[in-house]
Order: C-alpha cells, then structure tokens, then sequence
C-alpha cells in the first residue's frame, strides 16, 4: 500500500500573517534605507562640489594672483575662476528666481532667506552655484562668524541638486567663501557649528561638519562643540 505524504504546506492564514510582518518591516526600515543613501549622495556631492571650487581656484590664483588682484566688482566675483568650471547656464547679474538660483528656506524654520545674488550659475552636475557681491566684503578684509576668523572676499551658496528642492540649508543648500587663501566652508571649529543645530533654525554652518565628519547627524543631534 503507497504510503501518504503527510506534510502539511502553510495555511493561507500563516502566510497571510508572515506577508504582514514583512510588510510592517519594510514600512519601518525602508524610510530610514532611503534617508541614508540620500544623506550619503549629499556627502559625496559636496565634497565633489567642493573639490571643483577649489581646483578652479588654484588654477585662477596660478594665472592671476590672488583674489585681491582679480580686480573684484559687483558683477565680477570668480570672473577668474569661471574657465576652470564646466558651467551650462550663466545667470549673472540676476537675482534668485532668475533660472540658476531658488530662494533658501533655512533650516529648521518655513522662513525664507533671499539674498542677492549677481553672480549665480549652473554646473554641468546641475549644482547651483550663487555669489553676494564684494561689495558686501570690501577688499576681501570682512570676517563673519560663519567662517571664524577668516576674512572673506564673498560668500559662496552651493545648492547640490540646483533648482530641485527641498532649497534648505543643512540639506541641499551650503555655504563657503571666497577669501584670499583659497575657498573655505562655513562652519567647523572655530564656529562650533553653533548655526547648524537642531536648536537653531539657521543652518548655516553645516558645510563644515560635512567636510570634516562626513555625514549629516546633525540633522538628528545637538552637534555643538563636537569636533
């Protein structure tokens, strides 16, 4: 007589509660899968991006001497600089809303920061790339807290995927500067990342921690003084 096979598959009610729980899991772990390859691409692009300033700015100092011989105006910031960078869209002497810049919400606030910008263009990684004039920064002798002591020629906006949101400091909006010695970040040390915490709604200074730590905690944590 032929032996039965008495194996017994899974119930439809076993496989529906093991479909469940995978699901629950994916719902808890793929947000957090996403957030983190995410912060990783903003890591790797600023530093990219910021590789390429200084680059262009070793080979314009080369050429022409340091900025404070560049012959700096309202409307000629990194005129030296701009052979060095692969730039697809020119928007100089435009403001924000002009094609190459979107306004900047700040960090941990809806308020919106609208400088002005009369240089700003974009690179060919679609990087948005904005200046203030000198004239805020005469002769290349004003310091501002966002950058210690270091006296800056003109402030730098990097925002890594150009006219896409979220347009936020911390998050795709960064700043450096120009200065007489090279392109510096905002934030780091000196500042002890005071305007790049979750307790203030800046976020200026956030460059900085990126450069040197590599990742984006503060985002999640009180960053101050921690270096």
């Amino acid at each position: 007589m032929r032996n039965l096979d008495k194996r017994k598959g899974f119930t439809l009610a076993e496989v529906l509660i093991t479909l469940m729980i995978i699901g629950i899991l994916a719902v808890i772990t793929i947000p957090s899968l996403i957030q983190t390859y995410q912060e990783r691409e903003t890591v790797t692009k600023l530093k990219k991006t910021y590789s390429v300033l200084q680059q262009a700015y070793k080979l314009a100092e080369i050429e022409n001497g340091t900025p404070t011989s560049w012959g700096l105006t309202t409307l000629k910031t990194i005129d030296k600089m701009k052979p060095y960078l692969n730039i697809i869209k020119d928007c100089s002497a435009s403001s924000v809303n002009s094609g190459c810049m979107e306004p900047v919400k700040y960090m941990n606030s809806d308020n919106v920061h609208t400088p002005s910008f009369y240089e700003n263009f974009i690179l060919a990684d679609n990087v948005s790339i904005g200046l203030r004039p000198p004239s805020t920064y005469p002769d290349c002798k004003n310091v501002s807290s966002n950058f210690g002591s270091s006296e800056i020629c003109s402030q730098i906006y990097v925002d890594i995927n150009g006219l896409k949101g979220p347009n936020k400091f911390g998050t795709d909006v960064f700043l450096f500067a120009l200065t007489d010695k090279g392109i510096i970040f905002a934030g780091g040390p000196a500042t002890k990342n005071f305007y790049c915490m979750t307790t203030s709604s800046q976020g200026y200074d956030c460059a900085g921690w990126i450069i040197l730590r590599g990742n984006m905690n503060y985002l999640r944590e009180n960053i101050y003084d921690k270096y």
